[in-house]
């Protein structure tokens, strides 16, 4: 709402200004019309007098040239009353030689008649008055009132006649000469010069009283707009302002920890976005609070178990119902291998989290790497009976930008993983295809399968399936979650579905060179 009023008022202000400029200008340029048009009639009587003694001489024809001259009254004609006065001689009387005039031939003011039948046709235009008085009835407020003197600053006090050689003739002085003047022009020869003073306000009656309507109007105006405005505001303002206190009421209870919280969305504009978008965040910091929680439950429960175990043996041979043999002493080992892999894998996934993983990436052929690692693991993979079929492409130098430690951990985790969980006398397939500058490695292994539903949440923390992939076959749930963080630091993706064979089926996708 301020801001409308203010643009409302500042519109206002601004065409206020803009037009009384525009009037000032519009009346400087009628002047000039009005200047043009004397200097014709001005050589006209130049022609007739022959010289420009009568400038002088005859004040009423000077001030009848310019009332005739004027725009309007030269489009119709008009011939100023003063005009009578043209017809009288005003030629200076001669002197005799003794230095007394000739008594005056014209009648006594007693012995003229008057005439009071001189009107105006009825179509006729009454004279326009020179001291710019509003008509009769209508006179400008006083703050737009003429200033002091300005009766006296009429068009015909700041015209300035001046004789071919620009010396001064008529009316006020000019300092600059050098500034453009209007020429009197008769038969193509320029008899004299004339100069109109601008005006840099308005000073006549009429137009102040012009002027004066005309902001009344953009007054009114103005404050119609600012009504409609501000009737139109208030109930958008309130339709706007709604959505936004309930935004703002649900992000403090967001930031106080109530993850549940959600917005109404109840437009489709930019509101409507932010509030959609604030409940997609709540729903994200919601799943990660809870991912938090099932994390540090996880990691609880996996470190306690082998810790459990541990101590409830350790405590057997202390009191004396175990004995401290080689077999026991190989199974504590076994715990605190089990232990130390565990905390391993939290450690290097916990710094992958980080970024702070240290990758030495150079340019080296995939085949070589993955060909190294699977027929290293090959003897594992046999001690299950489980088959092993490669598919390499017929090009077998695939060179991609990697690192090679990194890669061989990805892919012995995935063997890995095929040996922990697929039955014995089951198969696996390693296939490599090159497609659109991409390389991509599928794994797939034969029963047992994961449950469709389970298939999104195996890279994810300390995830197993417990019907199949359980810890019995002693993993820890962070293999897969190692995997992925080693595949998007080489920029390529890794996702899992179920398998044609039975099992799981693994894909890599990395950017070849």
């Amino acid at each position: 709402m301020l801001a409308t009023s203010f643009i409302t008022i500042s519109m206002y202000l601004l065409m206020q200004w803009s037009f009384d400029r525009g009037f000032l200008e519009y009346a400087n340029t009628k002047e000039q019309q009005h200047l043009d048009y004397f200097s014709e009639a001005l050589a006209d009587e130049y022609r007739n007098q022959g010289s420009w003694d009568f400038v002088r001489q005859q004040r009423q024809l000077w001030r009848a040239l310019i009332e005739e001259s004027q725009p309007d009254n030269r489009a119709m004609g008009y011939r100023s009353p003063l005009r009578e006065l043209e017809n009288q001689s005003f030629s200076p009387p001669h002197r005799r030689k003794d230095g007394h005039r000739p008594p005056s031939h014209r009648p006594p003011r007693d012995a003229r008649p008057r005439d009071r039948s001189r009107r105006h046709d009825k179509g006729s235009r009454p004279p326009p008055r020179f001291d710019g008085r509003p008509p009769p009835g209508k006179r400008p407020p006083p703050g737009k009132r003429p200033p002091p003197g300005a009766e006296r600053n009429g068009f015909h006090q700041r015209i300035s006649l001046f004789a071919s050689n620009k010396v001064l003739i008529f009316g006020p002085n000019v300092k600059d000469l050098d500034k453009p003047m209007t020429p009197v022009l008769l038969d193509g020869t320029t008899i004299g010069y004339l100069s109109l003073k601008k005006r840099q306000q308005l000073s006549e009656a009429n137009e102040l009283l012009f002027l004066e309507q005309q902001n009344e109007t953009l007054l009114t105006i103005a404050g119609i707009a600012l009504a409609i405005s501000l009737l139109l505001a208030l109930p958008l303002a309130s339709h706007i302002v709604k959505p936004i206190k309930s935004l703002t009421r649900s992000t403090k209870e967001l930031t106080s920890g109530f993850y549940k919280t959600r917005t109404k969305v109840s437009t489709q504009d930019e509101i409507g976005n932010l509030s959609r978008d604030f409940n997609i965040l709540a729903q994200t910091l919601e799943n990660n609070e809870e991912a938090r929680q099932r994390w540090i439950a996880d990691i609880s429960h996996e470190l306690r178990t082998p810790l459990s175990i541990l101590r409830g043996e350790i405590e057997a041979i202390i009191d004396g119902i175990r004995s401290s043999d080689h077999r026991s002493m190989e199974s504590l080992l076994q715990e605190v291998v089990q232990l130390s892999r565990l905390v391993n894998d939290l450690y290097e996934l916990s710094l992958s989290d980080l970024g702070a993983l240290d990758y030495r990436k150079e340019d080296i052929n995939l085949i070589d790497v993955l060909d190294s690692c699977v027929d290293n693991f090959a003897s594992q993979l046999s001690e299950k009976s489980i088959e092993l079929n490669k598919h390499y492409p017929s090009q077998r130098k695939i060179v991609v930008h990697a690192d090679r430690e990194r890669l061989r951990q990805l892919f012995i985790n995935l063997l890995k993983n095929t040996k922990r969980y697929t039955d014995e006398q089951g198969q696996l397939d390693i296939k490599v295809q090159i497609k659109k500058r991409q390389v991509f490695i599928y794994f797939m292994d034969s029963a047992p399968g994961v449950p469709e539903k389970s298939i999104n949440k195996l890279f994810d923390r300390l995830y197993r399936v417990e019907s199949s992939r359980n810890r019995a076959h002693g993993g820890a749930g962070l293999g897969l979650a190692i995997c992925q963080n080693i595949v998007e630091a080489h920029q390529g993706e890794i996702n899992a579905k179920a398998s044609p064979l039975g099992g799981l089926w693994i894909t890599i996708q990395l950017p070849l060179l």
